[in-house]
């Protein structure tokens, strides 16, 4: 349990269930954030790495968001662009 960053990705919302399935078949578990707090658009997965034991905590969002804090958070609508 050395993982020292999590990994943020941003899914198309049309992709998304392929990419849940994915993580899925690789023994990934969906997890609540430590508050237990749900952003719209924001999903997290654990997994373990098996060549080094390392967990990998995966941040998908389907949504842009900024701000640090669920209050100040903004949706934009940038993912088409990106």
């Amino acid at each position: 349990m050395t993982g020292v960053e999590d990994v943020d990705v941003l899914i198309a919302a049309a992709d998304f269930s392929t990419f849940v399935q994915v993580l899925l078949e690789q023994n990934f578990k969906q997890a609540n954030s430590v508050t237990n707090r749900m952003q719209p658009g924001v999903f997290h997965f654990l997994g373990n790495d098996s060549d080094t034991g390392t967990l990998i905590n995966i941040h998908a969002y389907t949504r842009i968001l900024t701000g640090d804090h669920f209050l100040k958070s903004w949706a934009l609508p940038l993912e088409s662009m990106l």
